[in-house]
C-alpha cells in the first residue's frame, strides 16, 4: 500500500459512490468579474500561490487494488491557465486530468472575466469563496488567512470523531428511516431562474418542500439539504469538500402556514447542524430532491481594480432535481436547478421554478403553506389553451341515425344470434316502434324502463325513444327486491322479459309493465310513422343508476345533446367506415352505449353477443373473428389475454380496442399488440355524469405503468383544480372538474345532491358549470403536448370490473338491514384483486354467513361485499376513531386461520379441480370463500363456463348464494336430486297412465310416436 494515499472523507466516498463514472470528470466552478486595469501575470501567479497553499487543490484519485474505492494522494501543484479573447468559445478540457482550471477572458481594457474550476471530489461552495478571497489577498500582497488543519487531517479527525459520540449516533439512528435509495441519474440538465430581491432563505425552502409535496405527492416528504460542514471556527477558511448532503424528512399539514413550516424547517436544520459532524457515513444516500443554499460574500476590492462574483456553480449531490438558491450580498436572489436528464424534461423543470417564483411573490407568512397560488394568469391561459380544444357545433341526436338509415337501407345494421336485419327494416320497426308508444300516450319529457337482455327488441326501443322524445332508463334484468322498487320510481312503464312480470309487479303497482314478446306482436302489427328530427337537444335521452354515497342509488339524467356529441366523437375515431361493433355488456352499464349506437352512425353493423357467460363472450370473439370495434373493460381485457396465451383466439383481428371502467396498465396490453400489431388502442375516461367518456388517449405499444386517459374528447373540458378551485399547474394532483356539451343534467329527483356535484366555477375569467368528479388526476407535459394522467379517488368511491362503487351507500344499507354498527372498506384478496370487506359490531357471528343473502333484495351482485366479519367492539386509535388497519389485520387472520377441509364427495372434488383452474391457487379447502380466495364477478363466469364443460348446471347466481365448496355442492345435490325425484314422479305417472290404457290405445299411441 502507497504511504502517501490516504482514504477519501465521507463526503468524497458520498459524491464519488453516487455518481463513479463521471464524478471524477467534474468541476465546481466561480465566476469573477473583475473591473479596473489588472496584472495578469501577478493575477497568475496569485492564483498559483493559493493552490500551494491547500492539499486539498494538489490533490488526484489513484486506484489501490485493497480498496474497492480510489484513494487519494498529495502532488505537485497544477494550474492549467487559459487567456482568451472576448467571444472566443474555445473551452479548457475539463476531463482526464486533475488541477484547477482557470480561463482569463478579456471583455474590454478595464474589465475581465476570471471563471475557476475545482475538481468536484476536493471542493465546495465555501470552498471557492475562500479561494476567491485568498486570491484577492495575494494579488493585493497580503497574506491570506488561513485553516490550521489540512483535508487529509480533517479526514482521520472526522472518522474519530464519529466514532466517540454516542450521542450523534442515537440522533442518526432515529434519522435512517428518512433515506431513499435512489439510484443517481447519469446526464445532468441545468435551468436557472431569478427570484423575488432578499427572500430569506428558509421561506424559499419552505415554499419549495410545499411544491415538491405537491408535485411528488409525498407527504411527508424526504430531501436533502446541504449543510456547510464547517462547524469548527479554525475551518471557516479551509479549502476542501466539507459541505455534506443530510436528510430531512418535513410533514406540512394542510392547514400549516408558511411560517410555521419555515420554523419547523429551521428546528430540522438545527438539529441536522448540530450533529452534521458525526454523521455515519450510511446516512448519506441519494433521494429524489435537494436543497443547497449559497451566500455568496461576492465583492472584494483591490488597488485599481474590484472583484465581484457574478456565478457560482457547485454540486455536492446528485439527486432527480438539487435547487441550488444563490444568496447575494447586495439582496439578489437566483435559483439554479440542476436535474436529472432521464426523469425530468427542460419543459417540467421550467414548470417546477415558475411554481416556485409565483409561490413567493404570492405567499403569505400567516396562510397555509399548501394553499399557496402557484400559477400566474399568463401560465394558466397557456396550460387551459393546451388542455382543452376549441369548441366546434355539437350534432343534433335523431339526424346522425336518419342518415344511415337513409344510405344504408339494404345494409346489415344489426346481427341477433343467427338473424340480421337490415336498416330499412330497423328504421320500419322503430317507426312502429313509436306509434306503439304514442297509441299508450307516452311522448316528449316521459320516462321509460327497459328491463330486457341484449336484443333487437332491445336496440328497436330505445331508438323509438330517441325518435319519439321519450327518455329510456336502463335496469339489469337481474336487479330485484327494495333496488328495483327504487329505479322503477317516474317510470311510466316498463319493458321486461315473460320471466319478470311478476316480480315487477310484485315491487311497483304504479308503472305499467308489458312483457315483450305479447308487446313484440303488437308492435309488429302498428303502422309506421316517419322517422323526423327532433330538434330540442336538451331534453333527456336516459336515465343510468349508479351507485351513491347516501344509501340509495342515483340516477343520472344524460342529455340528448350529450350523447349526441359522444357518439359523434366515437363513431369518427373508434370506427372505420360501415365497421362492426361486438355488443357483450348489459345496457344498464354505459360502456355499452359505445358498440350499442356507435357503428350505426357509419352504416355498420351492431353484433348483439347472446348470453352473459364468460363462454358466450368468447364464442362470440371465435366466430366473429374480425371486429372493427371492441369495447371493453381492463377485467375483460385480462380474460382476453388469458384466451390469447391459450391459443383460443388464434384467428381474431381486432381494429379498434377501447379499455374504459377502470384504471388500465399498459403492460395489459402487451400480449394483444404482440398479436395485433395494428391494433389502435384508446383508453376512454368519463364518469356517467359527463356521458360515457369524456377523455381519450391513444395508446401505443411498449408504455409502462399507469396508462394515461389523455386529452377531453370534442366540445368537453376537463380541469384539475386545487381545494381554492384554482387551476393546478403541470404535474400537481388535483380534483376533476368536468365541462362541456356532455355534462349530464343532474340526478332524477335529487336536487340537493345535484347542487352539490354539478357547480359554477369561475375559471379564466369566466363561470362555467362543472361537474366535480372526487377523481384526482395532474395534468403531465408530454412530447406531444400534454396528457392527463388518472391518480385515483378523494373520497370512498371505487370502481370493481368497471362498476362505480361507494363504500357509504354499502355501509348505510348495511346498517339498516341489521340494525348493526358497521364500516365498510377494502382489503386485497389472495390475488392482490380489490375486494370489498364489512365489519359488524356485534356479536352476532351467524350475520357472517345470512346477511349476503338479505343484501341481495337491497343491493347488486357486485356491490355485496366479499366477506363479512362481526366484532364484538371496533378498535380504537389514540383519535378515538375506528383503527381500520387493525380490523383489516383482523380479517386476515381470520381468514387466514380457515381450517383446510379436504374433499370429501366427487363433486366436491370436481368444483375445486374447477376453482383451481380460474383462481389458480393450488390449495382449496371447501369452506373457504370463493371472494376470499380472489374472486370477482369475471371468475364467477369463469367457474360457471368450467362446470358446464364438466356438465354442471350452474349459473352466476348460485356462485354468488353459496360461494364455499361445500355450500356449491350442497345447492347442486339438492337441485340434482330435487330433479330426479321431479323425473321419478313424472314417469310413476306416465306409467299409471299408461295401465288405464287399453292394449289397442297402447298400440296406436306407439304407431303415432
Amino acid at each position: 500500500m502507497n504511504e502517501n494515499c490516504y482514504a477519501m472523507t465521507i463526503q468524497q466516498r458520498n459524491l464519488w459512490a453516487q455518481r463513479p463514472e463521471v464524478v471524477t470528470e467534474k468541476y465546481n466552478s466561480v465566476s469573477i468579474i473583475i473591473n479596473g486595469i489588472i496584472d495578469r501575470q501577478r493575477l497568475r501567479d496569485s492564483l498559483h500561490e493559493v493552490i500551494n497553499e491547500h492539499e486539498s487543490l494538489r490533490m488526484e484519485l489513484v486506484h489501490d487494488e485493497l480498496y474497492h474505492q480510489p484513494r487519494q494522494s498529495v502532488v505537485s501543484p497544477k494550474l492549467i491557465w487559459q487567456e482568451t479573447p472576448e467571444g472566443d468559445d474555445n473551452q479548457i478540457p475539463t476531463s482526464g486530468s486533475y488541477g484547477v482550471h482557470a480561463t482569463l477572458t478579456a471583455l474590454a481594457i478595464d474589465k475581465h472575466q476570471l471563471a475557476i474550476r475545482v475538481p468536484v471530489l476536493f471542493t465546495d461552495s465555501q470552498s471557492l469563496q475562500n479561494i476567491f478571497k485568498q486570491l484577492v489577498s495575494r494579488y493585493n500582497g497580503k497574506a491570506p488567512s488561513l485553516a490550521s488543519t489540512e483535508y487529509i487531517d480533517y479526514g482521520l479527525w472526522q472518522q474519530e470523531m464519529i466514532e466517540q459520540d454516542n450521542q450523534a449516533t442515537e440522533f442518526w439512528s432515529y434519522h435512517e428511516n428518512e433515506v431513499e435509495d435512489i439510484q443517481a441519474p447519469s446526464e445532468r440538465g441545468n435551468y436557472e431562474v431569478g427570484l423575488p430581491d432578499s427572500v430569506e432563505s428558509n421561506i424559499v425552502l419552505a415554499q419549495w418542500a410545499g411544491v415538491l409535496a405537491q408535485y411528488s405527492g409525498n407527504n411527508p416528504l424526504s430531501i436533502n439539504v446541504v449543510l456547510d460542514g464547517r462547524v469548527n471556527p479554525e475551518l471557516r477558511d479551509a479549502v476542501g469538500l466539507y459541505a455534506r448532503a443530510l436528510p430531512l424528512q418535513l410533514t406540512i399539514g394542510e392547514t400549516e402556514s408558511v411560517k410555521d413550516v419555515a420554523l419547523q424547517l429551521a428546528d430540522k436544520l438545527k438539529a441536522n447542524s448540530a450533529y452534521q459532524l458525526y454523521a455515519p457515513e450510511a446516512i448519506s444516500s441519494s433521494m429524489a430532491f435537494a436543497f443547497q443554499e449559497i451566500q455568496i460574500h461576492n465583492v472584494q476590492a483591490s488597488e485599481g481594480a474590484e472583484f465581484v462574483i457574478v456565478d457560482l456553480d457547485c454540486c455536492h449531490t446528485y439527486q432527480g432535481i438539487v435547487l441550488k438558491l444563490l444568496c447575494f450580498e447586495n439582496g439578489k436572489r437566483v435559483a439554479k436547478f440542476d436535474y436529472a436528464e432521464d426523469q425530468y424534461t427542460t419543459e417540467q423543470i421550467e414548470d417546477l421554478a415558475n411554481m416556485l417564483s409565483c409561490a413567493l411573490s404570492h405567499q403569505d407568512d400567516d396562510k397555509a403553506l399548501l394553499a399557496t397560488q402557484l400559477l400566474d394568469a399568463e401560465k394558466e391561459q397557456s396550460l387551459l389553451s393546451q388542455l382543452n380544444p376549441t369548441p366546434s357545433t355539437a350534432p343534433n341526436l335523431t339526424s346522425l341515425f336518419s342518415d344511415s338509415f337513409a344510405a344504408y337501407a339494404k345494409d346489415i345494421a344489426v346481427t341477433n344470434g343467427e338473424v340480421s336485419y337490415d336498416y330499412a327494416t330497423l328504421g320500419s320497426d322503430v317507426g312502429k316502434c313509436i306509434t306503439f308508444l304514442t297509441s299508450h300516450g307516452y311522448g316528449r319529457g316521459d320516462t321509460i324502463g327497459v328491463m330486457l337482455p341484449r336484443s333487437y327488441e332491445l336496440l328497436v326501443l330505445l331508438l323509438a325513444s330517441i325518435y319519439s322524445g321519450v327518455s329510456y332508463c336502463a335496469i339489469d334484468p337481474k336487479t330485484k327486491g327494495k333496488r328495483l322498487e327504487r329505479l322503477l320510481t317516474g317510470l311510466k312503464c316498463t319493458f321486461v322479459k315473460h320471466s319478470c312480470v311478476e316480480v315487477l309487479d310484485s315491487v311497483c303497482h304504479d308503472t305499467k309493465v308489458f312483457d315483450i314478446d305479447s308487446a313484440w306482436q303488437s308492435i309488429s302489427e302498428c303502422s309506421e310513422v316517419l322517422l323526423q328530427d327532433i330538434t330540442d337537444n336538451t331534453d333527456i335521452a336516459y336515465r343510468l343508476y349508479t351507485s351513491g354515497s347516501t344509501g340509495e342509488p342515483k340516477g343520472v339524467e344524460v342529455t340528448r345533446q350529450g350523447l349526441a356529441n359522444y357518439l359523434s366523437y366515437a363513431a369518427k375515431h373508434y370506427l372505420s367506415h360501415q365497421g362492426n361493433s361486438l355488443v357483450h355488456t348489459a345496457i344498464s352499464f354505459d360502456l355499452t352505449v359505445t358498440s350499442l349506437f356507435s357503428p350505426l352512425l357509419v352504416g355498420g353493423s351492431v353484433q348483439l353477443v347472446e348470453g352473459d357467460e364468460t363462454d358466450d363472450f368468447k364464442r362470440a370473439l371465435v366466430d366473429i373473428k374480425n371486429i372493427n370495434l371492441l369495447k371493453i373493460t381492463p377485467s375483460h381485457l385480462k380474460l382476453v389475454n388469458s384466451w390469447l396465451a391459450s391459443g383460443e383466439l388464434e384467428s381474431l383481428c381486432i381494429t379498434h380496442l377501447v379499455v374504459g371502467g377502470e384504471s388500465l396498465q399498459h403492460e395489459d396490453l402487451a400480449p394483444l399488440f404482440q398479436h395485433n400489431p395494428d391494433i389502435k388502442v384508446f383508453n376512454e375516461y368519463g364518469p356517467t355524469e359527463a356521458t360515457v367518456g369524456c377523455c381519450v388517449a391513444r395508446l401505443e405499444r411498449g408504455g409502462k405503468g399507469n396508462a394515461a386517459i389523455g386529452l377531453p374528447i370534442d366540445n368537453m373540458q376537463m380541469y384539475v383544480l386545487d381545494n381554492a378551485l384554482r387551476v393546478a399547474p403541470y404535474g400537481i394532483a388535483g380534483e376533476v372538474y368536468i365541462g362541456g356539451t356532455g355534462l349530464a343534467a343532474g340526478y332524477f329527483e335529487k336536487e340537493q345532491l345535484t347542487r352539490e356535484r354539478f357547480l359554477t366555477v369561475r375559471i379564466a375569467g369566466e363561470d362555467k358549470r362543472l361537474y366535480k368528479s372526487g377523481d384526482v388526476a395532474k395534468l403531465n407535459r408530454t412530447k406531444q403536448g400534454a396528457e392527463l394522467v388518472f391518480l385515483g379517488r378523494n373520497d370512498r368511491q371505487i370502481k370493481i370490473n368497471g362498476y362505480r362503487i361507494e363504500l357509504d351507500e354499502i355501509e348505510r344499507v348495511i346498517s339498516q338491514v341489521s340494525g348493526k354498527n358497521t364500516l365498510v372498506t377494502t382489503r386485497e384478496n389472495q390475488l392482490s384483486k380489490l375486494s370489498i370487506c364489512a365489519f359488524l359490531e356485534t356479536p352476532e357471528q351467524d350475520l357472517e354467513e345470512t346477511l349476503p343473502y338479505q343484501l341481495e333484495e337491497f343491493l347488486p351482485h357486485y356491490m355485496i361485499p366479499d366477506k363479512v366479519i362481526t366484532l364484538d367492539a371496533f378498535s380504537l386509535n389514540t383519535n378515538g376513531k375506528v383503527d381500520i388497519q387493525k380490523l383489516l389485520a383482523h380479517a386476515d387472520s381470520k381468514l387466514s386461520n380457515v381450517a383446510y377441509v379436504e374433499p370429501n364427495t366427487p363433486l366436491e372434488a370436481q368444483l375445486v379441480s374447477i376453482w383451481q383452474e380460474s383462481l389458480k391457487v393450488e390449495r382449496i379447502g371447501i369452506n373457504d370463500n370463493f371472494f376470499s380466495l380472489g374472486g370477482d364477478s369475471i371468475r364467477v363466469v369463469q367457474i360457471v363456463g368450467g362446470a358446464k364443460k364438466q356438465q354442471l348446471e350452474i349459473s352466476s347466481e348460485d356462485v354468488f348464494q353459496a360461494p364455499t365448496i361445500a355450500k356449491l355442492a350442497n345447492l347442486i345435490e339438492t337441485r340434482q336430486k330435487r330433479q330426479a325425484a321431479d323425473e321419478a314422479q313424472l314417469t310413476e305417472q306416465l306409467l299409471a297412465e299408461i295401465e288405464m290404457l287399453s292394449e289397442e290405445e297402447v298400440e296406436r299411441l306407439l304407431a303415432e310416436g
